[in-house]
């Protein structure tokens, strides 16, 4: 069956590891094809399609948080056999972040860590909305993210195209702390990534994530704006196995009980995550 809010960038037969990727706001599946290449031959790779762009360019945006996190949560499930990462960049990070505590509370097992990129502690306010902010201010602070090549951000019709998607992207980004509970600490391991060119992030924002688990907690700086990890994503892989080539090592010897244990879970709460979603 077609799982049309994860896209498969890199398919491997029993896989060793399984990495799902939440793109930025606005973003879409695509922006992590190039991650392919640097990836071990036993890693699979998945990436989050949210409504509203790329191959969904005709379904409506979604600007419900708890909607994305139902459906995502319920979309993942069939693909949990494996051990498994998330990396949430930005935005992304919040969703993943939220995917995670939701498995929790569904007694189903958690990623073998979680890796923030660009992104504040989610206690943290939002000091200055910036989805609201008139078309030339708004774009504005798109250039001064880094992200977005200048001549889509001079062309008008492009950007009456994406400003839709990035406002709405962006203020379930800005309001995530309304959206946020606090809860038990995850015993997943958290790294956090961010660049050093980050206006809105420092140390001690970044640093919040680290009230959210009860297992190690890593932060690094890398060179670069917000979009580091697409303009250095050979040394942004590298540092996050790194972190987890000890887990990969011990992967064969955790493999059958963790796929017999994600299975019973998944049938057992089944009924309960529909429940929630309708």
């Amino acid at each position: 069956m077609l799982n049309k809010w994860f896209k498969n960038i890199k398919r491997v037969d029993n896989c060793k590891l399984r990495m799902f990727c939440f793109p930025h706001a606005g973003g879409a599946a695509q922006i992590f094809n190039k991650w392919e290449c640097y990836l071990p031959d036993d890693v699979e790779l998945y990436a989050v399609q949210l409504p509203g762009r790329a191959d969904r360019i005709n379904e409506p945006l979604c600007s419900n948080f708890d909607i994305i996190i139902n459906n995502l949560t319920e979309s993942i499930f069939p693909l949990l056999n494996p051990p498994f990462i998330f990396i949430g960049h930005s935005f992304g990070g919040a969703i993943a972040f939220e995917i995670a505590k939701k498995l929790r509370r569904l007694n189903i097992k958690l990623p073998e860590r979680l890796f923030i990129i660009g992104r504040e502690g989610p206690s943290i306010p939002e000091n200055i909305p910036k989805y609201n902010l008139p078309d030339d201010e708004f774009i504005k602070y798109l250039r001064s993210q880094s992200g977005i090549h200048e001549d889509i951000l001079e062309d008008k019709d492009a950007m009456h195209f994406f400003l839709p998607i990035l406002r709405n992207d962006i203020k379930l980004a800005d309001t995530y702390y309304l959206y946020y509970t606090r809860e038990a600490p995850l015993s997943c391991p958290i790294n956090v990534f961010y660049g050093e060119k980050e206006t809105d992030l420092d140390l001690n924002s970044v640093g919040d994530w680290k009230n959210e688990t009860i297992n190690s907690f890593n932060v690094d700086q890398f060179d670069g704006h917000h979009f580091f990890l697409h303009e250095q994503t050979d040394k942004v892989i590298k540092k996050m196995f790194s972190y987890i080539n000890l887990e990969i090592s011990e992967y064969g010897n955790k493999h059958t009980s963790f796929l017999t244990n994600t299975f019973n879970s998944i049938n057992n709460t089944k009924v309960s995550i529909q429940h929630e979603i309708t």
